[in-house]
């Protein structure tokens, strides 16, 4: 872990909370080199996110100059694991001799707008590594190719150089929708036009009706991110509405809730984690760290419904002020983690007990009763 490297990546304007997110994970493995090695599959299980996410953060994050990333040729000519540096300090160049490669992010069928003897990739190589490209004699195709929808529209009997605007059963267009969806300044239109057109008027007419319901009950449980339109759409999110009852929203095993940041639940899920951790690098303290960074940044957290406190733990919390001895235990309690307690502007924080494991006034005289055995005067 570098604490260099998580300053530097709490500090960036990333423009994308899940990008963020990763670049946090990223820096947390970083060495003083300012590089690590971690799979995807480790970076889709430390974010919770798909790896088709994590590749897609991973494009974003070095299409903004903040990560390289490159694949050492080893001695017998394969390529090694793939290693991603850091611009902490601007530089892209990893150390050493050995060759390397940046990773090409373009899919291994993608046709090539060069012949063969052209060298491309997705990405810009570093500054250190030689690059060559000739110009192509034909400039290649920047319009979409139109005799698909043509055909589409022969097979299903509908004339030719028809509108494609397929309306809701109550006459509402994708244009409503887009008017009526939070993210739709981000979203792909040809992704959202692909979703409603593949919906039947009456669940065009559905997902309309229940935006609003959809968007409330994201906010009732704290998810900060709400998921693209199109995703909405040819997912039929709106049919989990009310899906747990009469009875309430029932807690389902897999699924996550949102905590404020340093709400009482927060403090109380922070301090389980910190017990749990049997060192400053295992997973439970890597976990409470991006916690605390994500909270600092005023980002609801996530966790699984079983990690939730109960209403009576929360409410037998105890609320302790910063400038005491009780806080000065709990930060250093927290510290074996590799954890510096944030001293909010409230003055407070909240605890299972206002004391930690092993601290206050009982554990010293606890302390003094055997040390006063061993030296043969208790």
């Amino acid at each position: 872990m570098s604490n260099r490297a998580l300053n530097w990546a709490r500090g960036q304007t990333v423009g994308h909370q899940p990008s963020k997110h990763l670049l946090t994970i990223l820096a947390d493995y970083a060495d003083e080199r300012d590089s690590c090695f971690p799979s995807q599959e480790t970076l889709a299980r430390e974010t919770e996110l798909s790896l088709r996410a994590v590749v897609s953060a991973l494009q974003r994050l070095e299409a903004a100059g903040l990560i390289r990333r490159f694949r050492h040729r080893r001695g017998d000519g394969k390529l090694g694991l793939t290693r991603y540096y850091l611009a902490v300090e601007g530089r892209f160049e990893p150390d050493g001799e050995e060759a390397a490669e940046p990773v090409d992010n373009s899919p291994p069928d993608a046709p090539r707008a060069c012949g063969d003897h052209v060298h491309l990739t997705s990405q810009p190589r570093a500054p250190h590594v030689k690059t060559t490209c000739t110009r192509c004699t034909s400039e290649p195709l920047r319009e979409p190719l139109k005799e698909p929808k043509e055909r589409e529209r022969a097979r299903t009997g509908a004339p030719a150089g028809a509108v494609d605007n397929p309306l809701s059963s109550d006459g509402r267009s994708v244009e409503d929708f887009r008017d009526a969806w939070v993210t739709s300044a981000q979203d792909d239109s040809e992704r959202v036009d692909e979703a409603w057109g593949a919906l039947s008027g009456d669940e065009r007419k559905a997902a309309l009706d229940h935006v609003s319901a959809f968007l409330e009950d994201a906010r009732q449980n704290g998810r900060g991110r709400i998921c693209a339109g199109a995703t909405y759409l040819r997912q039929k999110r709106w049919r989990r509405l009310g899906r747990a009852g009469a009875s309430g929203p029932a807690k389902a095993a897999g699924e996550r809730r949102g905590l404020t940041p340093f709400s009482r639940e927060w403090w109380l899920v922070a301090v389980r984690r910190a017990g749990a951790a049997r060192s400053p690098s295992d997973a439970e303290a890597r976990r409470l760290r991006l916690m605390v960074q994500l909270a600092r940044g005023g980002t609801v957290v996530g966790v699984g419904a079983g990690e939730v406190p109960s209403a009576e733990e929360v409410a037998a919390a105890v609320q302790i002020p910063w400038d005491g001895e009780a806080f000065e235990a709990w930060a250093h309690w927290f510290g074996a983690c590799g954890v510096e307690v944030p001293r909010r502007d409230s003055g407070w924080v909240w605890v299972p007990s206002r004391w930690p494991p092993g601290y206050g006034p009982e554990a010293s005289a606890a302390s003094e009763w055997q040390d006063g055995l061993a030296n043969g005067t208790g």
